[in-house]
């Protein structure tokens, strides 16, 4: 796992791998990266940290990896930075809803289908929101 200090690097790399992305965001962001063998093979850019209700925060994710790049070490770390570090009481994600492999992969992970984004990657593109709750995360301890 490499640090935040090279949040600039991971967030590119993993906007470069996820299709409907786009740019990297350019500020108010955090990033995390896994590096095996000295290679960057994964990683998360966290964006949109907000209140949602009186002291009560929400925060987007965004992964990329190459096979085998998440372990449960690397969930915990990943889960860890929004659940323990910043407090929040959700996590949310938005899928194409043709990209079964990544909504597969978040279900698995325990995000849930919260609802539908119309056209949300374009003219006939609709996006799916999920989202994961802190007591649902069966990534962290408490």
């Amino acid at each position: 796992m490499i640090d935040a200090g090279e949040r600039v690097r991971v967030a590119a790399w993993v906007a470069s791998r996820i299709r409907d992305m786009g740019t990297p965001p350019l500020r108010d962001y955090e990033a995390i990266g896994v590096v095996r063998d000295g290679q960057l093979i994964g990683g998360v850019i966290y964006t949109e940290y907000r209140e949602i209700a009186p002291g009560c925060h929400d925060m987007r994710m965004h992964c990329a990896g190459d096979p085998g790049w998440l372990t449960r070490a690397t969930l915990r770390a990943f889960f860890g930075y929004p659940f323990h570090q910043l407090g929040c009481i959700r996590v949310t994600a938005t899928v194409a809803r043709a990209n079964r492999r990544a909504l597969d992969m978040n279900r698995r992970l325990g995000f849930v289908i919260e609802g539908c984004i119309r056209d949300g990657y374009g003219p006939g593109r609709d996006g799916l929101l999920l989202g994961m709750l802190r007591r649902d995360c069966r990534w962290i301890e408490d």
